[in-house]
């Protein structure tokens, strides 16, 4: 009984954490609105603008929405989501760069033997991940490249 008590408290408190999060998404949202002046409502063929370089964007609407919004919410869902995707993936790639940047420090705290050590371990679990993916019938994405050597 205690059980199915904790499944409903678990649950509840997602449920408010989404509507916390969308609330303050879209608060912010229309006060940017109000801020700037009324927003460029984007069209369908508008939010399918290519992002990197020739790579379409793929309209997804957060967890649990396909079930409740209706196609007018939907649109106005993807002009928002389209209105910061360029900041978004501005971070994303601001992000790339710091977690590179602090993976080349700590590297450098390894004695050689140790890099080399670490070197291979990484590339046996690509090897694994990469397997593991051919047997699953997933798509298959290039090995990383390994950071570069500034041991001296």
């Amino acid at each position: 009984m205690r059980r199915s008590s904790t499944r409903w408290s678990i649950q509840r408190w997602r449920s408010v954490t989404a509507a916390i999060l969308l609330g303050a998404i879209l608060g912010n949202a229309s006060a940017s609105a109000t801020r700037t002046g009324p927003a460029k409502r984007s069209t369908a063929a508008d939010s399918k603008v290519t992002s990197k370089a020739t790579k379409p964007v793929r309209q997804r609407l957060p967890a649990y929405f396909s079930k409740v919004v209706n196609a007018k919410q939907r649109q106005q869902i993807y002009a928002i989501q389209a209105g910061y995707r360029k900041q978004v993936e501005r971070l994303q790639d601001q992000l790339s760069e710091l977690l590179r940047q602090r993976d080349q420090e700590i590297d450098l705290v390894l004695s050689p033997d140790q890099l080399q050590q670490v070197q291979t371990l990484r590339a046996a679990a690509a090897a694994r991940r990469k397997h593991r993916r051919s047997a699953q019938g997933g798509p298959q994405k290039p090995s990383p490249k390994p950071p570069a050597q500034e041991n001296p």
